[in-house]
């Protein structure tokens, strides 16, 4: 018969071997995982982005009054391109007026 000392011991041991074994086998997921992760993390912000930009149309429709004035500013988030308004011809910088009808100089 086994004593209970021996046993345990021996109980202890393979716990430990195991929680070293998947350490290691963490250690390498995580090393062949790297570039899934990366672009998990970008398309998480891009995620964030997009509800962000959702987050200022849905305000920008909710102005209120008919005219405001704005600044053109390069992005993707500037007001003119969240309105749906193309821009081709103005300026970055430049003072607009925008109204439902567009917008004018």
């Amino acid at each position: 018969m086994e004593c209970l000392g021996c046993s345990i011991l021996f109980h202890l041991r393979s716990v430990i071997w195991d929680n070293v074994i998947l350490a290691e086998c963490l250690a390498i997921r995580r090393q062949t995982n790297v570039i899934t992760q990366m672009l998990y993390d970008y398309r998480e912000c891009a995620t964030f982005d997009r509800l962000e930009i959702k987050a200022e149309q849905s305000r920008r429709r909710h102005v209120s009054g008919n005219r405001q004035l704005c600044t053109i500013n390069d992005g993707p988030t500037d007001m003119l391109s969240l309105l749906g308004i193309s821009r081709s011809w103005w300026s970055s910088g430049e003072v607009v007026q925008v109204s439902r009808l567009g917008c004018l100089p």
